[in-house]
């Protein structure tokens, strides 16, 4: 047994250093793509006369083609096998994502944008199934957290990337800056997607990669977590669906992403306002700020959370801190205002990679991937909300208001998270759902 364990923990370090550092690159364009449109923004509505209201509702429109389609593909991505779905998924968003380049009205807008959602369907459940079947629950948090740190990469990465695009691509073969963007962007994510599927490997035991004994003592463990790693006889998705836990789960991670999404789509253009100037390469440098304020706080939180097993004490606080960030970028006064993005950024990024090891601790095999997309696309309706709420309540009440409607269900999700103490999901491992 213990040799079987020292093997496993073999492999698995083998498997971090050969999966992880590509599902976090992935994961950036993920994001990256998802997001760019907030640096588009004015340009956006100067040159194409998107308004802002049409603005917040297409922001929204990638959750709801997202949602709708992510039960579906995450299920397809069981049978079909994980290197070859989000490979697929990958390459069709990155069209999607580049030909954002051609867009010409608002119609158009709201089109590409739930092409793009639904493109995306599956892809982020998808790679939390599948770090399930490399990890085992102790380094699940750490792993989770590591792949985490690609949401501020993005954002580190894509700020300066994307206001340079824009400044200094202006007017090059007769396309504005924001074109090039889209573009450029898109046919990465692209090329990425293609190499990802000659790359990646679907589980253990097909890692041609990986010493015959690692393989075997690694997939050991793992059936011996869940008790099966393949459930047999006929397994109904939907009863992991509807499963109180998932589906309560479900309302928790819609808070999360109402705070997130709602501060991630706005904020390149709300450091502009602080800079009183356009979105640009500088406010590109700036944007960086709050997302490496995440990565400390990544890091401190889930080894934290690995150490202690305190999942639901940390999330909590965690949120707690993201909620007041929100509320104190409502300032006027610049410093205070960027901290205050900071501490929002950073909150709610670290509480998510410590909540995604709760499925896994009541649910395996087809009903785990069915019911993570269910959390994830009812959880990714919150993105959909909040730039919509923002909106409305920037219009007909107050900028300061549109951000504390942001900071409101973080409280509620902080809540929530006590609640899964006496769910049983924040500490010890329950008996799979098959």
């Amino acid at each position: 047994m213990e040799a079987t364990n020292v093997l496993a923990q073999k492999a698995m370090t083998r498997a971090a250093w050969r999966l992880v550092p590509l599902l976090t690159l992935m994961y950036v364009f993920s994001f990256l793509d998802r997001s760019n449109i907030g640096y588009a923004k004015n340009f956006l509505q100067t040159d194409v006369g998107i308004s802002p209201e049409a603005f917040a509702f297409g922001a929204g429109l990638f959750f709801f083609g997202y949602s709708f389609f992510e039960v579906p593909s995450n299920i397809a991505m069981h049978y079909v096998g994980a290197r070859r779905w989000l490979a697929r998924i990958m390459i069709t968003w990155g069209l999607c994502a580049a030909a954002f380049a051609w867009v010409n009205s608002e119609t158009v807008f709201y089109v590409m944008r739930l092409l793009l959602g639904i493109a995306e369907a599956g892809f982020f459940p998808g790679l939390v199934v599948f770090m399930t079947y490399w990890f085992t629950k102790e380094k699940r948090a750490k792993m989770n957290g590591i792949f985490y740190y690609s949401v501020p990469l993005a954002f580190i990465i894509g700020g300066p990337l994307s206001g340079g695009l824009i400044e200094y691509g202006d007017g090059m073969l007769g396309w504005r800056g924001w074109q090039w963007m889209f573009a450029i962007e898109g046919f990465v994510t692209i090329f990425i997607g293609i190499f990802a599927l000659f790359y990646l490997t679907d589980k253990p035991s097909k890692a041609t990669w990986m010493p015959d004994d690692e393989k075997a003592a690694l997939s050991e463990v793992l059936e011996r977590e869940y008790g099966t790693t393949q459930p047999t006889g006929h397994v109904n998705p939907f009863k992991a669906m509807l499963h109180p836990k998932v589906l309560y789960l479900s309302v928790t991670y819609f808070c999360f992403n109402w705070c997130f999404y709602g501060v991630n789509f706005y904020m390149p253009t709300q450091i502009a306002a602080f800079m009183k100037s356009e979105v640009n390469f500088l406010v590109g440098i700036i944007n960086t700020i709050p997302w490496l304020t995440s990565c400390v706080f990544i890091y401190f939180l889930t080894t934290r959370s690995d150490r202690t097993g305190q999942c639901a004490t940390l999330i909590s606080g965690a949120l707690i801190v993201s909620a007041c960030g929100i509320a104190l970028s409502s300032v006027s006064n610049p410093y205070l205002g960027i901290l205050g993005l900071g501490l929002g950024a950073g909150g709610i990024l670290a509480a998510m990679p410590i909540f995604w090891t709760m499925p896994p601790r009541f649910l395996s095999g087809l009903p785990l991937a069915s019911g993570v997309a269910l959390i994830n696309s009812i959880g990714v309706l919150g993105g959909w909300c909040a730039p919509i709420a923002r909106q409305w309540c920037t219009t007909n009440i107050g900028a300061e208001y549109g951000l504390y409607v942001l900071a409101v269900p973080g409280f509620i999700a902080a809540a929530l998270i006590f609640g899964t103490i006496r769910l049983g999901i924040g500490g010890n491992v329950l008996k799979a759902v098959n």
